[in-house]
């Protein structure tokens, strides 16, 4: 073990003939020899890969789609609780991906793709003890939810979506949307008239958003809500 000098002795170097013993060992050898050696180490992956069929090509496009959360708690009393959330949309093209180097890709290349990439959404939801005032916190995060789908930065595409899907407007009809309980008074809503963005439950007429529909809602308490929301 090597140490450094001081006042009365001097210091002592690492020896550089110390380690030559390990060498001998062939799984030693082994790993220096794939240490010097300059091809990419070929990774066995677990994944059952699929052969394209003949006559096909592979999708040009991909799209990935991730989230996460972080709750903050107050530490002391009244205690209240907040959670932030944020999502992802990443989408990949094959097509500029093969363009670029395998080994060492340009960090402005990775820019210039990522650059149109990626759509980002960040939201906050109370969860306990915050709320907007003349509002529940069960209220509250209903219309947190609606205005979040309809995010402007994002050209409200999440929630174009949503009624894409909840009117099947790709079969061009004017179809109503599904059936789903009332927030309210949980009996059954028959569904919103085609392309109709807020309405009142036949029942108890209070006042709905098509986003109930998800049922976000059903896990949710009066004045609380938990972290799967």
């Amino acid at each position: 073990m090597p140490y450094q000098g001081g006042k009365r002795l001097s210091g002592e170097r690492a020896s550089k003939l110390g380690h030559l013993d390990v060498v001998k060992s062939e799984l030693v050898n082994e790993l220096i020899q794939q240490f010097e050696d300059q091809q990419p180490a070929l990774i066995e992956s677990p994944a059952n890969w699929v052969p394209i069929p003949d006559g096909e090509s592979p999708l040009r496009l991909i799209f990935a789609v991730d989230g996460s959360k972080q709750t903050i708690r107050s530490d002391f009393p009244p205690y209240k609780e907040l959670s932030f959330v944020k999502t992802a949309l990443l989408r990949l093209d094959q097509r500029a991906i093969a363009k670029l180097d395998p080994v060492a890709p340009h960090p402005m290349a990775l820019r210039d793709i990522m650059s149109d990439s990626a759509m980002y959404h960040a939201t906050v939801l109370p969860l306990k003890g915050v709320s907007i005032k003349g509002q529940s916190n069960y209220d509250t995060i209903r219309r947190i939810i609606f205005d979040s789908m309809r995010d402007h930065s994002l050209n409200a595409e999440p929630y174009k979506t949503l009624k894409w899907l909840a009117y099947e407007k790709w079969t061009g009809q004017k179809k109503a949307s599904p059936g789903f309980d009332c927030p309210h008074c949980q009996e059954e809503v028959a569904g919103f008239p085609f392309d109709q963005d807020e309405g009142t439950c036949e029942h108890c007429g209070e006042h709905l958003y098509l986003t109930d529909m998800i049922g976000f809602h059903l896990e949710m308490g009066e004045d609380a809500a938990p972290d799967s929301v």
